[in-house]
């Protein structure tokens, strides 16, 4: 109605975000530069420190909110939105700072100081779901009959986790 409406839809969103980790974490590459499960490692793979990781992850959404608008004022009405989103996990990238102090087996070989992998695939160690809370607020004008141009403002909060608790990279 004019007051009171259910607000959906389809979204992608891009989250990024930046992790300092301990001098003791260290992952395992293949040749490739792709991430290796350390289970899986044998004596011929190389081992680097990793001293931060950079994320860039895309999740398909599916908001679901309720939307409540005042009268009309003038041409414009003002609205306030609250509701969830549902998110899947569509891809996980990374670019990682690490040492260069390389191991084969259990065998120290060099150190050549830092050095940058980027857009490596991390999909494994991050969560499938997310589920968010959903505020936001904004203003809407009518240009003519039902159509309008819409502005607004939202606030994200997770209830959930993004990254597992357990790594298949990170030893």
């Amino acid at each position: 109605n004019k007051v009171a409406s259910i607000a959906t839809g389809f979204q992608v969103d891009y989250f990024g975000g930046k992790l300092n980790m301990l001098d003791s974490n260290y992952y395992f590459l293949s040749k490739d530069s792709e991430f290796l499960k350390f289970a899986d490692s044998t004596t011929g793979t190389t081992r680097y420190i990793l001293n931060s990781r950079k994320y860039n992850t895309t999740y398909v959404t599916l908001p679901f909110s309720l939307k409540f608008k005042t009268p009309e004022i003038g041409t414009m009405t003002y609205f306030g939105q609250f509701g969830i989103n549902a998110s899947v996990k569509a891809k996980c990238r990374v670019d990682d700072d690490i040492n260069n102090t390389k191991w084969i087996g259990n065998d120290k070989i060099k150190t050549e100081g830092g050095a940058t992998q980027t857009d490596l695939d991390n999909t494994s160690d991050m969560n499938l779901f997310m589920l968010a809370l959903n505020v936001g607020g904004g203003v809407e004008m009518n240009l003519a009959g039902s159509t309008s141009i819409l502005l607004g403002l939202n606030w994200y909060n997770g209830f959930s986790n993004v990254l597992k608790s357990d790594s298949k990279y990170l030893f």
